[in-house]
This record gives C-alpha cells, structure tokens and sequence, in this order.
C-alpha cells in the first residue's frame, strides 16, 4: 500500500540555519532598530567567558502567553541539536532533530493528530554550514544580544545559591526583565512585554538552562514510523 506524501514539517533550506535562530521566529522584535532611553543604561554586561561542559546540552524554553511553547537543545559536544513546537492545548505541532554533526535531520510533523516522520541528509555545504553552527554556545549567543540593549538594574537575589542580577531594558514599545547570573554572565531568564498607552503585557518567557546530556533526546519514539527521503523530495509540494 503506497504511503501519502505529506510535506515534512521542515525543508531542505529550513533545515539550514534555522536551529540556531527558531525560537524566537514566532515573535519579532525591534531587536535592530531598538530606541532606548537615553536617561538610562546604568548597567554593564560584560562579555561572558564560560564554557558549556561536555557532559551538559544547552536548553531554551520559550513560554507564549497563549499557552504554546518551544523548547531547544542543543548538543555542542556531539553536534547535535533538537526544536520541539507545540500549541496552546500542549499537543506536538512539529519537531525537528539534527544529528551526525549537522548532516541528518529528522521532521517530525503533526497532521490532524497523527504524526509523521521523515528523515534525509543533507548537501555537504549545508551540513558543513550545520556544523559550524552547532560548535557555538546559544547561551553565549544570548549574552551577545543582551548587549546591544541599555540596561538598569531592578535589584540583586539570591536562587538555589546563585548570585542573580534583575536587569531591565524598554525600547520602542517593548520592554524585557532579565535574570542574569553574576558568576557566568548568561541569562537564565527573560520575560518580554509589549507596550502599548502605558499598558504591560506579558508576551513570553523564556528560560536557559544546562542539562544533563541523554541519548535518547536526539533519537525519536521507536513506535513511530520514520521514512526516508533524499533532499530533493523535501522541495516537493503537497
């Protein structure tokens, strides 16, 4: 009996570069073209120097307010990386894994209900391209972000034995509240709010951890069917 094609929930271009930058494309922000006020920014990031362990993957947990998150690993030591959608009632809407050091890539896609995986290797230049993006820290990544921005600091605590600093920035008509530790420089929290005629409201939270590496993270349920197609099929339509 001939399977129906369905798309996979990630193409062959989408399978490039999108891991490192997926989680924050449900939201756009005047990250760029930001207008901070010039009264403040008393607060200096400095440039973070720490190493994610070996034995840690980084995680990024991005909360909407309207139920549906996004959670991202990735693996630097082994190169590999995974980033899981789901929507406000908490089912699965996509998931995609890149392992063998940017080369394969795994889509899993929810259609009404039932999911379905594909998986392909990619090109040599874009896995080469995969590579290198999988040998750089997120967290680190988020630190550099941060200082673009002009901060003030809200206040000082203490969580599970961490020094943290509550940093604030507003700009546009955007505002964010980060928790940073002192002993790293990285980001462990960010809340964002829009602005809007004095009005907060809260548009996500996200979260950044290091967790202890698993191998199964990288691998997918063994009762769920996976087929296997080459590059080109992900171009094709449905």
């Amino acid at each position: 009996m001939n399977k129906k094609w369905l798309k996979p929930a990630v193409t062959l271009t989408a399978a490039v570069a999108v891991l490192s930058s997926v989680y924050l494309a449900s939201d756009t922000l005047a990250v760029k073209s930001h207008k901070p006020d010039n009264n403040k920014g008393d607060y200096l990031l400095a440039e973070s120097n720490f190493e994610v362990p070996n034995s840690k993957v980084e995680y990024i947990k991005v909360s909407f307010e309207n139920g549906g998150y996004e959670e991202h690993w990735r693996d630097i030591a082994n190169q590999q990386e995974r980033h899981d959608t789901y929507s406000k009632t908490g089912e699965l809407v996509n998931s995609v894994i890149v392992t063998d050091s940017g080369k394969k890539v795994i889509s899993i896609g929810n259609d009404n209900g039932e999911l379905t995986a594909y998986t392909w290797e990619l090109p040599s230049k874009d896995a080469k391209e995969n590579k290198k993006m999988l040998q750089n820290s997120l967290l680190k990544e988020e630190t550099a972000k941060l200082q673009d921005k002009r901060w003030n600091k809200q206040k000082s605590k203490t969580l599970n034995d961490t020094s943290i600093d509550v940093i604030e920035t507003t700009y546009d008509r955007f505002k964010e509240v980060v928790d940073l530790d002192t002993s790293t420089g990285l980001p462990i929290e960010r809340e964002v709010y829009s602005l809007n005629n004095g009005k907060e409201t809260k548009l996500r939270t996200e979260t950044f951890e290091l967790v202890d590496s698993s191998s199964d993270l990288f691998e997918i349920d063994q009762d769920l069917e996976i087929t296997e197609v080459t590059a080109d099929d992900t171009k094709k339509k449905n």
